[in-house]
């Protein structure tokens, strides 16, 4: 059988032909964008720019608001400076410059009618002093002073206790600084007990105050 060639050439060039057409403008105009309409305009991007900024302040105040999660603290590092300075001027005591590290803590209260220690002689040897003694465990060692904005009365923490228990820290002196000197069997990892002193009355305001996940400062 003979075969024509040149018409099989034309036949495959019309098939060809044919499919290309089939393609319509139509078509592929909905599979396929302007290059052009990819590109935001400057107007866009301005847009996009003010509302990255505005996630990002607005993320920076939810963490300086928030007492657990603040890395920093500026009403609490000057409260810091403040008893640096006093206690360089004052007690004769060489500044240590400021806070070592803020750190997570569990913070509970006791006094001695739960302790078993009615003498209120600490494990450090110092008597018990409202206000001032904390025990801790054996991560910090005896003498290590510690900042608790809470127990604060001049930090915005303080405010966020019950007013009677605002009221009985302030009359007992307290101003947020602490020592170590003292430990407990129940006092381990990040444990902090505040004595609260050692009558039925500083009992109830303990209980009152409870256990809470504070952020401390341990200053030296």
């Amino acid at each position: 059988m003979k075969y024509n060639w040149n018409n099989l050439g034309n036949l495959y060039r019309s098939i060809i032909l044919g499919a290309a057409l089939a393609v319509s403008p139509a078509a592929d105009a909905k599979t396929q964008q302007p290059v052009h309409n990819k590109i935001p305009s400057t107007a866009t991007a301005h847009s996009n720019i003010k509302h990255g900024k505005e996630k990002k302040e607005k993320r920076k105040q939810a963490v300086q608001s928030d007492g657990t999660r603040a890395e920093k603290d500026d009403a609490s590092q000057e409260r810091i400076m403040q008893y640096l300075e006093h206690r360089k001027r004052y007690q004769a005591l060489p500044s240590r410059g400021g806070y070592v590290h803020l750190t997570p803590a569990n913070v509970s209260a006791y006094t001695l009618l739960e302790c078993g220690k009615m003498n209120g002689i600490t494990a450090s040897g110092e008597s018990v002093r409202k206000g001032r003694t904390v025990a801790a465990s054996r991560n910090l060692r005896f003498g290590t002073e510690l900042y608790i904005p809470v127990f604060d009365p001049q930090n915005p923490e303080f405010k966020k206790l019950p007013e009677e228990l605002q009221n009985y820290l302030r009359e007992s002196g307290y101003n947020g600084f602490f020592e170590v000197n003292d430990r407990g069997s129940a006092v381990k990892g990040n444990r902090i007990d505040v004595y609260f002193g050692q009558t039925r009355r500083a009992r109830h305001y303990a209980l009152n105050f409870g256990r809470r996940n504070l952020r401390i400062y341990i200053i030296n």
